[in-house]
């Protein structure tokens, strides 16, 4: 008995459709977590400017 070839092919088309989705998603996850890094980081240094700041006073 012959398979239904275009049952595959359009399983195979939603398949990698997905994939992409699931790529796109992480990377803009990717971007917002490397965008909080950057925030904590600035916050980080002003934290240490104030510190060294008042131990110098």
């Amino acid at each position: 008995m012959k398979k239904d070839s275009s049952f595959n092919k359009e399983h195979v088309l939603s398949l990698i459709d997905s994939i992409d989705r699931m790529v796109a998603a992480r990377q803009r996850d990717r971007e917002a977590l490397v965008a909080s890094l950057d925030e904590i980081e600035k916050t980080l240094h002003q934290c240490d400017q104030r510190i060294n700041k008042i131990k110098n006073a």
